[in-house]
């Protein structure tokens, strides 16, 4: 079987059903972008089912709010917390950003910098953006697990001075031990607040960035569209020809090269069903060492002269068998028949398709 005729077959099988391919590729697009506005709604309606009190223009506004919060680059400063007693390394981070978004804190702190952090931690919280294990918000205290060297980064502001000024507020806040759990503990300043993304890559997932709420937001674009779409229309693609190879392969009747098999030594070669193909075939045909050769077909063809409908009797030896397939009309089964019957005379074989 050559690999050449297969793949030709498969780009003939394209072009025929290429209209189906289209309507199943569409179809398929259509439904991949339904699917992605109907999950990102539940999602949306899983996240905000507790706070049914918050308008959907209170969260679109929190959106935008964060969305130009998150762009402006972050405040950091770099510190270890060392106990007094037994001069170990203080390892929870977290107590340590949850106390400075407290609400006391936070009005403290917003009373000296003149920055509204208030505004970023409700936006945060009308989006469902919690505190957890894996993501620490905009006031976010991460510990370096190799080192459990702690960077407090801040990205509360609309600019990134208001973030080094809310930045240095909380470093005073814990460098002259104004956390009430830090007694026996002392603070030792790494590094003094600077402007600018400082974190590790592996832990900047925990903190927001300026494309924190792309997955959130329902599409917010054109282009958003367009990217599922396409996405989508490709799939379809893939998907519909699949289906389509998979329901032409359940057909009793051959259309294509890759509908039956031959061996390496036997000869195959497609014709097209017009004045000129029919000529090549017949010379195609004739053309058989020591014109020697008995040509078989399912059906009558006018233009092709054959021998028989089957193999009969005992052939001659070296008697060449032409088997002669017409797209659409000759059946797979005469055709597996009749070709394992030249196989047991162990007859060289031709194969005419006539396409």
């Amino acid at each position: 079987m050559s690999l050449a005729t297969i793949l030709s077959e498969f780009w003939r099988f394209i072009k025929d059903n290429i209209i189906k391919l289209l309507i199943g590729a569409v179809i398929i697009a259509a439904l991949t972008v339904v699917a992605r506005v109907y999950l990102n709604q539940k999602v949306q309606d899983a996240k905000f089912q507790a706070t049914e009190d918050i308008s959907q223009q209170d969260i679109d506004r929190s959106y935008d709010y964060l969305s130009e919060v998150y762009a402006q680059e972050p405040a950091e400063f770099e510190f270890v917390v060392i106990n007094d007693i037994d001069g170990s390394l203080q390892s929870n981070s977290f107590i340590i950003d949850e106390y400075l978004t407290k609400k006391e804190v936070v009005d403290q702190v917003e009373k000296e910098t003149d920055v509204e952090i208030s505004d970023t931690l409700d936006a945060e919280k009308n989006l469902g953006f919690e505190k957890t294990p894996d993501y620490r918000g905009a006031v976010a205290a991460i510990r370096d697990t190799s080192t459990n060297k702690m960077i407090l980064r801040v990205s509360v502001g609309k600019t990134p001075e208001e973030n080094e000024k809310v930045a240095k507020a909380y470093q005073k806040i814990v460098t002259d031990g104004d956390l009430p759990f830090m007694n026996y503990q002392a603070v030792m300043l790494l590094s003094d607040t600077v402007i600018g993304e400082n974190l590790p890559i592996e832990y900047q997932t925990m903190v927001p960035s300026a494309t924190a709420l792309t997955g959130d937001r329902l599409f917010n674009s054109t282009a958003d569209v367009i990217v599922v779409g396409v996405v989508g229309l490709i799939i379809g693609l893939f998907l519909s020809a699949v289906v389509l190879f998979v329901l032409h392969l359940t057909k009793r009747r051959i259309n294509y090269a890759f509908d039956y098999s031959w061996d390496f030594d036997d000869y195959q070669e497609r014709f097209k069903q017009s004045a000129e193909g029919f000529e090549q075939a017949k010379q195609f045909i004739n053309f058989s060492r020591d014109d020697q050769h008995v040509v078989i077909a399912e059906q009558d063809i006018k233009e092709i002269p054959i021998d028989g409908t089957a193999l009969q009797g005992v052939l001659m030896p070296n008697t060449e068998v032409i088997m002669v397939i017409q797209s659409g009309q000759t059946t797979k089964q005469w055709f597996k028949k009749q070709y394992g019957l030249a196989r047991l005379y162990k007859a060289p074989v031709k194969i005419v398709h006539l396409i």
